[in-house]
């Protein structure tokens, strides 16, 4: 009989469970990043099932594309990270 040799595999937190963030930047900055994508973004694009991708130019880092996915309430943030592959 062979035994399985794999390491163990991690688990998903629970949707309960915190989880927490790592922030390399000054919190304040991405705060204000982040509004300006979810408040003036320059492109929006609504999925099939009901979440929201917003885009915003961020002159100060480079001039990449931030991209914030918020839930259908249009409210909740899902995911943010620079688009590398936006084209406007």
């Amino acid at each position: 009989m062979v035994m399985d040799q794999s390491p163990p595999r991690k688990t998903l937190p629970s949707p309960t469970e915190p989880v927490s963030i790592v922030v390399t930047q000054n919190p304040c900055a991405i705060s204000i990043r982040l509004e300006r994508a979810v408040r003036t973004p320059i492109h929006e694009h609504i999925q099939a099932d009901g979440q929201i991708r917003r885009w915003a130019l961020i002159p100060e880092m480079e001039n990449r594309y931030l991209r914030v996915v918020l839930l259908p309430d249009g409210e909740t943030v899902h995911n943010v990270f620079f688009d590398r592959r936006f084209q406007p």
